[in-house]
C-alpha cells in the first residue's frame, strides 16, 4: 500500500509551524490516490474524508461536521450527492463557500465532470473540518488528467475559524519594518545562503527549522559575517529560516538545499 511521505523522504509528516504559522500540511509522495482509504488531516488516525476510488469523497456532514465547497447538487439527484468546485490557486476559503453536505461527493460529478475543461491543472477542493469540536478550513490539491484524478497535498488552518488560501502552506507574517525588505539566496541552496538583512537591533538572531519543526542552527546576528551563513553541515531537503528580532519573528523563508 502507498504511504503518504514527506517531501523527499519516506514517511507521513504533518508539518506544524508553531507561534506564528498554524498550518499543518501533509504531502502525498507519490502523486497518486491517498493511502489509509483517505484523508486525515490533523494526523490522528481517523480520516476526516474517506476515499474508495479516486472519484468518491464520504465525510460526516451533519451538525457542522466536514464537508467540501460545491457547486451544489446536479439536478435530479435531490440530496443524494454534492458536486465539488474546483478552486484556483490562492482562493480564499473560509466561512464564506459555498459547503452543503450530502455526505458524499462524487469528484468527477454525476452528469458532467466540473474538471473536464482543467485537464493537467492544478486545482483545489475546499474543504470544512470539525476537528475538536471547532471549525477548520482546508484544502486538497489534485489534477484530472483526463483518465483519473491524482491528488497531490492538503492541508488545513489549525487556528478554528480563520481562513486559509489554496494551496497556501504558510501562515504570513507581518514584517515590523516593510522598508527593510529581507531576501534569502541562493535558493537552491547547496554549502551557503546569504541572507540580505539590516538589523534593527543588535541581538537580532537568524534560526534555521527542518520540517519536523527541529531547530538545527541558532545564530547571533553578531555571528554572521556579510550576511554568509554555513549550510554544509545540514542535509538535503527544505528548511525554514526565521529572522528573529526581540524575540519575534519578522521574517520566514522557505529555502530548499539540494546537493
Amino acid at each position: 500500500m502507498k504511504k503518504l511521505t514527506l517531501l523527499f523522504a519516506s514517511l507521513v509528516v504533518l508539518i506544524t509551524i508553531n507561534v506564528n504559522a498554524q498550518i499543518v500540511y501533509t504531502d502525498i509522495d507519490p502523486d497518486g490516490m491517498p493511502s489509509g482509504g483517505g484523508l486525515d488531516f490533523n494526523g490522528d488516525g481517523t480520516n476526516e474524508f474517506n476515499m474508495s476510488s479516486a472519484y468518491y469523497m464520504e465525510y460526516t456532514w451533519s451538525a457542522g461536521g466536514n464537508n467540501i465547497w460545491a457547486n451544489g447538487q446536479p439536478v435530479g439527484q435531490g440530496s443524494g450527492w454534492d458536486e465539488p468546485k474546483p478552486l484556483a490557486l490562492n482562493t480564499v476559503i473560509d466561512n464564506s463557500g459555498n459547503f452543503i453536505g450530502c455526505g458524499d461527493c462524487a469528484i468527477s460529478g454525476v452528469s458532467t465532470n466540473p474538471f473536464a475543461t482543467m485537464v493537467n491543472q492544478n486545482k483545489y477542493l475546499g474543504v470544512r473540518l470539525k476537528i475538536n469540536g471547532n471549525t477548520h478550513y482546508g484544502w486538497v490539491q489534485l489534477v484530472w488528467d483526463g483518465n483519473t484524478f491524482i491528488y497531490k497535498d492538503f492541508a488545513y488552518e489549525s487556528t478554528p475559524n480563520k481562513a486559509i488560501k489554496a494551496g497556501q502552506t504558510v501562515t504570513s507574517i507581518n514584517r515590523i519594518n516593510a522598508n527593510n525588505e529581507i531576501s534569502i539566496y541562493p535558493n537552491p541552496a547547496k554549502d551557503k545562503i546569504i541572507i540580505n538583512y539590516v538589523p534593527e537591533s543588535s541581538v537580532a538572531k537568524i534560526r534555521i527549522v527542518d520540517l519536523l519543526g527541529k531547530e538545527v542552527k541558532l545564530l547571533n546576528i553578531s555571528e554572521i559575517n556579510n550576511g554568509v551563513v554555513d549550510i554544509s553541515s545540514l542535509k538535503n531537503g527544505i528548511y525554514l529560516i526565521s529572522i528573529l528580532e526581540k524575540n519575534k519573528t519578522i521574517s520566514m523563508k522557505k529555502v530548499l538545499i539540494e546537493r
